[in-house]
């Protein structure tokens, strides 16, 4: 999964390209190529705070890569991974202490170092064996 989204990282903006063809978003009326940045703003929740902070909105592509090719090959991943992320700090730590490897630990820390979208009161204490909808 970790090369795959390494991967499409890559293949993305290519694929995004093919769909340049919406007629209303080609440029004519808009000054867009695709829907993606119309899409991206409807979606961009960021608050004042984070939008100094966080380069990114929620849906766009992950800024960093996270292949376990990379941690063995320390100068490849400094190359690739040259940008300073903010990241949660805590969760960064623990994870690390679980055993999680540090690029991994860094992508999640970075992920989840927003704000909360929402947090339902009955979804607080879920058994994590039988559920995975943390991410909500």
């Amino acid at each position: 999964a970790r090369y795959l989204t390494d991967q499409f990282l890559v293949l993305a903006p290519l694929f995004l390209a093919l769909t340049a063809a919406t007629p209303f978003l080609r440029g004519l009326v808009a000054d867009t190529d695709t829907r993606w940045p119309t899409f991206k703003q409807t979606w961009d929740d960021r608050t004042e705070q984070e939008i100094t902070t966080v380069c990114n909105s929620r849906t766009s592509a992950n800024d960093l890569f996270i292949s376990t090719h990379l941690a063995i090959d320390d100068p490849l991943c400094r190359s690739l991974n040259d940008i300073d992320v903010p990241v949660h700090s805590l969760t960064e730590q623990r994870l690390l202490a679980g055993g999680v490897d540090p690029l991994l630990s860094r992508h999640v820390a970075h992920v989840i170092c927003r704000d909360h979208l929402m947090v339902f009161e009955d979804r607080m204490e879920i058994d994590d064996e039988k559920e995975a909808d943390h991410w909500e």
